[in-house]
């Protein structure tokens, strides 16, 4: 017992009181009149007139500041104390008849601090919704940023390609210009090989039948040459034999004569012979400078191969 004595006055007991909602202890019943008269017995009715005529709510300055400093205007200077700091609160957020300073604490009337916490919720909305305000700038302004820098990123990236493409283009140009250059170049080589052959053929052609013209005229003339000295020596031969016994100075100058006659015409014919070879070399030199062209180049290997077919079909 002496124990528990101990032990109750080193606490602070609170007390319970319980107030049965109907006499009958069943669920889901509520009398009025019972409660009623329970709580003007309790004295719980004179309890609260007494604590609306007084001042109920009672803090320390420190706990005063603590939720109410948020209150205090920016503008003004901070206090030096808390003690300082509730007392401008007071006298800026509540009327003389709600409070009363005290040495340690503040005494309000009942519903002033649920009216300051009015105020510190308005200004911790007001707070809050421009906050948020900030915020949903910020988002907006940082969306702008973003969607600039998207658009920026996004015509970058057009320049880039549409460089890209100008590049690519100005490189299959040149190779396309190129292949174009080395096609002309392999062209024109394979018609200088295929003229400079024609004209080697042609040459040859050209020589081989000359050459074949100027046997045929020398063998002619060899042949009337030795006709001509045949029939001389027979002439010679019959006068010899009809003036067998004449004139032996008249033999010797008739063969004298006739040598002559034959050694003339050996230079007329062979004078004839370079006279017609320095003729179809200046006619094959003049036909080559006038026909440097291709065009003409062909023409002269279609004329030249008719002549060397006429030649084979005459032969």
């Amino acid at each position: 017992m002496a124990s528990l004595m101990t032990e109750l006055r080193d606490c602070r007991p609170h007390y319970m009181r319980c107030i049965r909602p109907n006499a009958f202890k069943q669920p889901d019943v509520f009398n009025m009149e019972l409660v009623l008269t329970q709580l003007k017995y309790f004295g719980l009715l004179d309890i609260v007139k007494i604590r609306r005529l007084g001042w109920p709510e009672q803090i320390t300055f420190d706990q005063f500041w603590n939720m109410y400093g948020k209150l205090f205007p920016e503008a003004l200077q901070l206090p030096a104390d808390s003690k300082m700091g509730t007392e401008m609160l007071a006298e800026l957020n509540l009327s003389e008849d709600d409070y009363q300073m005290g040495f340690e604490k503040i005494f309000m009337k009942n519903g002033t601090m649920a009216s300051l916490a009015g105020l510190v919720a308005d200004l911790e909305g007001r707070y809050i919704a421009k906050l948020r305000a900030e915020a949903e700038e910020a988002a907006r302004l940082a969306a702008i940023k973003a969607a600039e820098e998207a658009e920026l990123a996004r015509l970058k990236a057009e320049d880039d390609a549409r460089r890209r493409h100008e590049l690519e283009e100005a490189a299959i140009s040149k190779v396309q210009t190129q292949m174009r250059k080395n096609a002309r170049l392999e062209s024109f080589k394979t018609k200088k090989a295929a003229a400079a052959n024609i004209e080697r053929v042609g040459r040859g052609f050209l020589g081989r039948k000359e050459y074949g013209a100027r046997q045929a005229s020398m063998t002619r003339k060899q042949q009337a040459a030795a006709k001509a000295a045949a029939e001389a020596e027979a002439a010679i031969q019959a006068a010899a034999e009809a003036q067998a016994e004449a004139e032996a100075e008249a033999e010797a100058q008739a063969a004298t004569r006739i040598e002559a006659i034959s050694r003339g015409h050996a230079r007329y014919a062979s004078m004839q012979r370079k006279k017609a070879a320095a003729t179809v070399l200046e006619t094959q030199t003049r036909g080559f400078q006038r026909n440097k062209s291709f065009g003409c180049k062909q023409v002269a290997a279609i004329m030249i191969q008719a002549a060397w077919r006429r030649y084979h079909a005459l032969a």
